[in-house]
């Protein structure tokens, strides 16, 4: 399947310097179209020197820097505000990631051929393996019920990482 899809990538960090910079190592090798990619950080304010060297080693990145850490989330919320208001008409797909994962340089690739091969599918998560001992299940995904919006545990189903489709704005009712 050829891979066209434009992706945003959106990573929050907080004073990790070395793991937000191995994870941007380890985007730079994915197997997807560079042309296609756009990556978005959101530093919650560190002050271990992340930001100057994501600026000097990753010139190109769309960098917002808080003025205080707001936290995981608040720093998501950020970057899905950054991306709804500014740009969102560009990408089909938003990827979420933490910037304390690695990637596996064919996330990417089976996730977009997963979400084109089923276009009901709104949101999918991870199955995180432990760095390690990759054998390892650290955490896996969940099912979210259309009807009432609860999270069901799946432990039987693999995800890749966290994603945001289009679909899944009409699902979450955003405008």
């Amino acid at each position: 399947m050829t891979n066209t899809a434009k992706i945003l990538i959106i990573i929050v960090t907080w004073n990790k310097k070395k793991y937000v910079l191995d994870l941007l190592a380890a985007v730079n090798t994915l197997e997807y179209p560079k042309e296609n990619l756009d990556i978005l950080v959101i530093d919650n304010a560190s002050t271990d020197g992340t930001v100057d060297a994501i600026k000097q080693d990753y010139p190109d990145i769309n960098l917002i820097c808080n003025k205080e850490n707001i936290g995981g989330t608040g720093g998501f919320n950020t970057g899905l505000s950054w991306a709804f208001e500014q740009a969102l008409e560009k990408y089909k797909y938003l990827w979420l990631l933490d910037n304390d994962v690695l990637v596996h340089q064919r996330a990417l690739i089976e996730l977009v051929n997963l979400l084109e091969a089923k276009p009901d599918i709104a949101v999918a998560g991870s199955t995180m393996m432990q760095l390690d001992y990759p054998w390892r299940i650290n955490e896996m995904g969940a099912f979210i019920n259309r009807n009432d919006g609860m999270s069901i545990l799946n432990r039987h189903l693999e995800h890749i990482p966290a994603w945001q489709g289009r679909s899944a704005q009409e699902l979450l009712n955003i405008d």
